[in-house]
């Protein structure tokens, strides 16, 4: 990870920071698929609702990153997340992935399309096992720590930090 920058290392530094808030404090976001998703200000001082595609922006949002998609901020979804221009193609293999990848999975049934009905999360961290812990947010008691593998992996993307 010595590759980023200062400022792309504090960023990313944020990011993980809030998402380790929002779960610590997982009540005060309940679940909706309503456009635009809510925006409160970090921290948030009253109970919203957002949902997966929403959360992740959100912490992108908060921490000064151009939001992933390019979409709006509030706007968005998993389909806009997966093939958002610019994003990098991730391997499959997890040795490639890095903390603040979006990892995206398909419907139980049916092909991968991208798109309301679909779940992405984030990459957090290692445990101490080595294995990979993500923030996700799919149910009305907020967001959680996941195994990335709790659900067949469909394609990981990885989005820029600003350089400065």
């Amino acid at each position: 990870m010595g590759w980023l920058t200062k400022h792309q290392r504090e960023l990313r530094a944020k990011v993980l920071r809030d998402a380790e808030w929002l779960v610590a404090h997982q009540l005060i976001e309940g679940y909706s698929e309503a456009r635009p998703y809510a925006r409160p200000p970090f921290p948030p001082r009253y109970p919203f609702s957002s949902d997966c595609s929403g959360t992740l922006k959100l912490l992108f949002e908060w921490a000064g990153i151009p939001s992933p998609d390019q979409e709006p901020w509030g706007f968005g979804n998993t389909a806009t997340l997966v093939n958002a221009p610019g994003s990098y193609h991730v391997p499959l293999s997890q040795r490639q992935w890095q903390p603040l990848d979006y990892v995206f999975y398909k419907r139980h049934s049916g092909p991968f399309i991208g798109g309301p009905g679909e779940h992405v999360v984030m990459l957090h961290h290692r445990d101490d096992h080595g294995n990979w812990v993500a923030i996700s947010h799919g149910r009305s008691a907020g967001p959680e720590w996941v195994n990335p593998f709790y659900r067949q992996v469909e394609a990981v993307r990885r989005y820029r930090l600003p350089r400065r």
